[in-house]
């Protein structure tokens, strides 16, 4: 597998509070992107918008409930760099990883590395870990690099 993208969400919930004692809990979010599939070469790239943004961000409605995991899409990018057929292989240890990952991406625009040749349609599985860390940023990206080691099916 290729890291293909890291994104890093700090202070994800900085302002949760816990209601017995009052102390303000800080997540810090890490979603690890990784090519499953390597063998084909590719001819798409994700377009980027502006400025670098992360390529996914970790849900807050999963993050309040200390969902991690990870997830494993299939989809393909079509002649005109949109991304259609979008299906999840695995969601570990739900469908919520996959379910909210699978609306994330298929937003995602795509432009041809070598624009002057012809577009033709590509196929790619990408592997989505997502970790929780509470004491750094650092801490949730190392979990995060462990956990792409691991089978996500």
């Amino acid at each position: 597998m290729k890291l293909i993208g890291c994104a890093v969400l700090l202070l994800l919930l900085a302002q949760v509070s816990h209601a017995k004692t009052g102390k303000i809990n800080r997540i810090y979010g890490e979603v690890l992107l990784t090519e499953v599939a390597m063998d084909t070469p590719k001819i798409w790239h994700r377009e980027e918008i502006d400025a670098p943004t992360p390529l996914v961000n970790y849900p807050i409605e999963l993050a309040k409930a200390r969902i991690q995991g990870c997830t494993v899409l299939s989809f393909d990018i079509t002649e005109d760099g949109t991304t259609e057929n979008v299906g999840v292989v695995s969601s570990i240890p739900n469908k919520h990883l996959g379910k909210y990952t699978k609306k994330e991406i298929k937003g995602w625009r795509w432009e041809q590395l070598e624009p002057q040749q012809s577009a033709m349609s590509e196929k790619r599985i990408l592997r989505f870990d997502y970790c929780l860390g509470l004491e750094s940023a650092e801490q949730s990206l190392a979990q995060c690099q462990q956990q792409a080691q691991l089978n996500c099916g």
